[in-house]
């Protein structure tokens, strides 16, 4: 009987609150939708602008005289961010080079933890 109650009263309030014209109270997932909206806007933006720089820097990479290893190693890194463009062979000789500098990582990684194993159980035994 209470609930009923409860539930009724609210209903009449809703009814009062929308007849006189009030404001009605947002509940938390309709506050968020414009946060929401400018967040998509920006990382929008900010994705335009990581495309727009890798785009500038493979240009000046092409140009001998603006080259540096600073550029390639951005280049390396930028191309981690900017949207996925398998034509585009820069991109991809980025991407295959980021692929085999991992594989590369993993095996030196491997490899150490078997020397310092071999090392350890040598030491072991008597």
């Amino acid at each position: 009987m209470m609930a009923a109650r409860r539930l009724g009263g609210s209903m009449v309030q809703r009814a009062e609150t929308a007849a006189a014209g009030g404001r009605r109270r947002l509940g938390p997932r309709l506050m968020y939708t414009d946060e929401q909206a400018h967040a998509e806007i920006v990382a929008r933006e900010i994705q335009k602008k990581i495309d727009g720089l890798y785009d500038l820097i493979v240009k000046g990479e092409n140009n001998v005289k603006t080259s540096s290893w600073g550029d390639a190693f951005l280049v390396l890194h930028l191309s981690k961010r900017v949207t996925p463009r398998p034509a585009d062979s820069d991109w991809y000789d980025a991407y295959k080079s980021r692929i085999i500098l991992n594989k590369i990582k993993r095996a030196g990684l491997i490899s150490l933890t078997f020397l310092a194993y071999s090392r350890y159980d040598k030491e072991a035994q008597p």
